[in-house]
């Protein structure tokens, strides 16, 4: 069951070149212990970041309300400093995708194993899932490429938002935030 005007969660893995890039938002549905994939969009090289990932983080961020923006700062760093130049600095946390990324694939997996992650049927998210593995590491699991030609970008974006539900920090101090728009009358609580 889909809940109107979710506290999201984003991740992004950019890339520019050869690779897609990808940015998914996870709920936390607020009377069940799931987690809902919102939205994922995948990018295919080669990507514009400021005109498309950036443009769509805009978006999200002007309509919807966005506790967090979690991304590897390898090839977002520039634009993350735009985001937070425009007042967003609050919302937007960089995580390092080798040291985190273990804690981001454990996260996954505990909710995969779970059944309390929620996605929709999607052919390329399903391939991005597909083509992703697990690699044990002396820090726990790691998701990796099963072939270095494949994408799984999705697969991480979606891990990044994951995790960063899982905490569900910082929504309140998001400066878009309206409680006359945002609230809700507990009239249609069920």
């Amino acid at each position: 069951m889909l809940i109107e005007d979710p506290i999201l969660h984003i991740g992004v893995d950019i890339a520019t070149k050869r690779d897609t890039s990808a940015v998914a938002a996870v709920y936390k549905h607020p009377f069940r212990n799931q987690y809902h994939l919102w939205g994922c969009k995948i990018f295919t090289p080669p990507v514009n970041i400021h005109k498309t990932v950036v443009e769509l983080l805009i978006k999200l961020l002007e309509t919807e309300r966005i506790a967090q923006i979690q991304y590897d700062p390898y090839q977002f760093a520039s634009e993350a400093q735009r985001l937070a130049d425009a007042g967003y600095d609050r919302l937007v946390r960089e995580v390092n995708q080798q040291t985190e990324m273990v804690e981001f694939a454990n996260t996954l997996d505990a909710h995969i194993k779970n059944g309390t992650l929620l996605l929709y049927n999607d052919p390329i998210l399903r391939s991005h899932f597909s083509w992703a593995a697990a690699q044990n590491t002396e820090r726990g699991w790691r998701i990796i490429k099963r072939r270095q030609s494949r994408q799984i970008d999705a697969v991480v974006a979606i891990a990044m938002a994951l995790s960063g539900a899982t905490a569900d920090v910082g929504y309140l101090n998001h400066p878009v935030y309206n409680e006359e728009n945002h609230s809700r009358s507990l009239v249609g609580v069920p």
